[in-house]
């Protein structure tokens, strides 16, 4: 039982056209000479005369606005077309004596209360006709049913969305083909990557995709900065629908691939692809795709691009450019008057042929976090200053919205990571605060933390809750764009964030800052050095006191009985790959400086090292960085290679461990001797075996697991030179007996094709559309 109150009236008038059609075996046409005159839809025929339908979405209303707006308007335009038939539909619940009243005011162009369609003679006509119903997906997507499905799934709730931010989300949304051709790519190849530009709707996209899976029974999991999550909760016997948002980070692909994350992600797509019951919806900007696959031989050498859907401005027709508009402005809580500027003159068509048109742009303009202090007669005016300037979306709300204590919240949440828990922000807001108040000689408050949070929330950042946690983040990616370009253009701001920075992926945040974002007037690069080459001394001392400090950077996971863990990220190894890269360019060529400023990292990892402590991934990047650098034979000596190779031949307990010693193995095939090798060997026979004794003693085996192993033993056999191919011929003959008797589930499981319902309009349409904005 719909109540249609996610539909906008001209979807609740594509709905009835579509349940018309179907009910009385005709074809209707949209009325579009400009205000409707009473006509929605049409029928003409020489036999059968002409039928009008008109259209009142009266959903969050009462019967009698309905029954006043037949008396006092329809009414004359009725009898001025003297239709042979009327037929009146309403999204209003109707009594049996409501439809007698309309029907005697209606009389003689409605024939019969059967001319009359309320509410539940919408819902009994979608089930009669269940296609119209599939089609029209907005309409089922926000239906109690499914949302129900959200509230009552415990991992969703546990992810970054709100079912009201996804309902909102829903009723905006406009269908088109990137829809359809990312759900042909989901069930076909199980996997896509949606690609655009920023602001274009990508997110969006797969949060729509997401929610259809949850209908279909599928296992939401939100993949939060570490790929790593996604395989401890992938279960081959569940169907499961994974979603990676920013999957290359958000402004830079050096964000996320920092330890091989490459090599991960393209063995889970790989996993996805080859499964019957995963999804795995992914999103990036294309140009930060396009720098990671020039950077990354794996990623470069991949078929990712096979399975990308990229969204551009060619992807949305004209009208679907106006129905986004149309859509905002239809459930907006902007003023009339402010409505009425951007419909006279047909405004609205100077908004969807800009160049610059950008649904992200619409939606701020329009929502209700956006304080609008222009007068209804300038807001077009201000439409489209800001379309023109699209950089002015941010600028002018961080200028003259917020308060002196919210932009220093909001431009030292720019030097954080994507996610940060709010007592962490609230550490390093102080730190920045106080100094920056000493400096300007300004009065600072206990409570301008808390004030500039609550200030700034749903507008500039966005708060989750996680178990105990409140996780910080910016609202949306343009945001970070924006805060990141004002930050590398303010010097004097950069130095005082360093000097008071708390946590050291605060340095490597600012340090990465990309200077090619600012420009002269010419065109020209202002400056194309890092701000800290020439400026080393308060950066190497606050990298060196904040080295060992816990980190800042989090990672969220689903633990047992679905509890959530939130925990932060630490990774001396990587601290040590960046302190080098720093030494590298800041000492450039004086070698005793680098080496003097190194030299306390490298005893702290000989000391971990002895300890058997640390991640052998992560210490493999840092020992293949070291080698390379110039300073490498200083800290690689004798002493420090021994422990490194009896950290890497402890503890074999996974194929990756065996991926890591054939990776250091390659690296210093030195330090090995034919005895070393041979014991490596025999506990990898050991290992394969008791696996693959394990695996065939569950009392469920999964084909799709077997395949996984056949690939893994097969790498590593080959690595190995040693034998166990009767081993793997057992896994090879389960998997080939298995495949017979997968074909009926996999029909089953298969997602139903997307019905989409094409049209062609003409600019009338859209003038019709905006026109009956002002009727709503």
């Amino acid at each position: 039982m719909y109540n249609f109150t996610s539909l906008s009236d001209i979807d609740f008038e594509f709905l009835t056209r579509d349940l018309l059609q179907k009910e009385l075996s005709i074809t209707l046409e949209s009325f579009t000479s400009g205000r409707d005159k009473g006509i929605d839809l049409r029928y003409s025929s020489a036999k059968n005369g002409v039928i009008v339908v008109q259209c009142k979405h009266f959903a969050n209303s009462k019967y009698a606005n309905l029954k006043s707006k037949i008396k006092t308007s329809e009414l004359d335009k009725i009898k001025k077309l003297k239709p042979t038939r009327y037929i009146l539909v309403t999204s209003l619940g109707l009594t049996p004596a409501n439809k007698e009243e309309l029907l005697n005011l209606l009389d003689p162009y409605c024939r019969s209360e059967a001319d009359i369609y309320g509410r539940e003679d919408l819902n009994n006509l979608l089930t009669k006709f269940p296609e119209v119903e599939h089609s029209h997906f907005k309409l089922w997507l926000t239906s109690t049913a499914v949302l129900q499905k959200i509230l009552q799934n415990e991992v969703f709730n546990q992810t970054a969305f709100e079912t009201e931010s996804i309902n909102k989300k829903l009723k905006l949304y406009v269908q088109n083909e990137s829809y359809n051709e990312a759900l042909r790519i989901l069930e076909n190849d199980h996997y896509c990557i949606i690609a655009g530009v920023p602001g274009i709707g990508k997110t969006t996209l797969a949060e729509v995709l997401l929610v259809h899976y949850i209908n279909l029974e599928y296992e939401p999991i939100v993949v939060g900065s570490d790929i790593t999550d996604a395989f401890k909760i992938y279960q081959n016997e569940q169907k499961q629908v994974f979603f990676y948002d920013d999957f290359l980070g958000q402004t830079s692909f050096e964000e996320k691939f920092n330890k091989n994350e490459e090599q991960k992600l393209l063995r889970f797509i790989e996993m996805v692809g080859n499964s019957k019951k995963a999804r795995f919806i992914l999103t990036t900007r294309e140009y930060i795709l396009n720098q990671a696959k020039f950077a990354y031989e794996k990623l470069s050498r991949s078929q990712i691009d096979v399975n990308k859907c990229v969204i551009s401005l060619d992807k949305y027709t004209r009208y679907d450019k106006a129905r986004i508009l149309y859509n905002h402005l239809y459930f907006s809580s902007l003023p009339d008057e402010y409505k009425q500027s951007l419909v006279e003159n047909q405004n609205y068509l100077k908004i969807i042929e800009h160049k610059n048109y950008s649904p992200r742009v619409i939606e701020w303009l329009t929502g209700k976090n956006n304080e609008i202090d222009t007068k209804p007669a300038n807001y077009f005016e201000h439409f489209i200053n800001t379309l023109n300037n699209p950089a002015d979306l941010w600028e002018h709300a961080y200028d003259h919205q917020l308060s002196n204590a919210a932009q220093h919240l909001i431009l030292l949440l720019g030097t954080l990571p994507n996610e940060v828990l709010l007592e962490d922000l609230e550490t390093t807001f102080v730190s920045y605060y106080q100094y920056s108040a000493k400096q300007r000689n300004f009065q600072i408050n206990k409570n301008d933390f808390r004030n500039a949070l609550k200030e700034s929330e749903n507008n500039f950042i966005h708060t989750d809750k996680k178990s105990e946690h409140i996780i910080i983040r910016f609202h949306n990616p343009s945001i970070r764009d924006f805060i990141e370009h004002r930050l590398v253009g303010d010097v004097l701001s950069l130095r005082e964030l360093c000097f008071c920075s708390v946590f050291y992926e605060q340095l490597i945040k600012m340090w990465n800052f990309d200077t090619r974002r600012l420009k002269s007037s010419d065109g020209n690069l202002k400056n194309d050095k890092n701000l800290f080459v020439n400026e080393p001394d308060n950066f190497i001392a606050r990298l060196q006191d904040t080295f060992l400090q816990k980190g800042c950077e989090i990672k969220t996971f689903v633990g047992p009985a679905d509890k959530v863990f939130v925990q932060r990220k630490f990774s001396i190894e990587n601290r040590i790959i960046f302190a080098l890269k720093i030494a590298e360019m800041i000492f450039d060529g004086n070698s005793a400086a680098a080496i003097t400023f190194l030299k306390p990292f490298y005893e702290l990892l000989f000391e971990r090292l002895i300890k058997q402590k640390g991640d052998k991934e992560e210490m493999i990047s840092l020992l293949i960085r070291t080698k390379k650098s110039p300073f490498g034979k200083v800290f690689l000596d004798e002493a420090f290679l021994d422990e490194a190779k009896n950290f890497f031949m402890d503890d074999f307990y996974s194929t990756d461990e065996f991926k890591h010693f054939l990776n250091f193995k390659q690296e210093f095939e030195d330090l090995f001797s034919l005895t070393d090798l041979e014991s490596v060997k025999e506990k990898f026979v050991e290992f394969a075996n008791y696996e693959i004794k394990e695996f065939f003693e569950d009392s469920k085996p999964d084909p799709e697991v077997a395949e996984w192993w056949i690939d893994e033993l097969n790498q590593l056999n080959y690595e190995f030179d040693f034998e166990i191919e009767d081993e793997i011929q057992k896994l090879k003959d389960f998997v080939a007996n298995a495949s017979d008797t997968t074909d009926d589930v996999d029909e089953l499981l298969k997602t139903p094709e997307p019905i989409g319902i094409n049209n062609t309009f003409s600019d009338a349409d859209i003038d019709n559309m905006f026109d009956s904005l002002l009727d709503k």
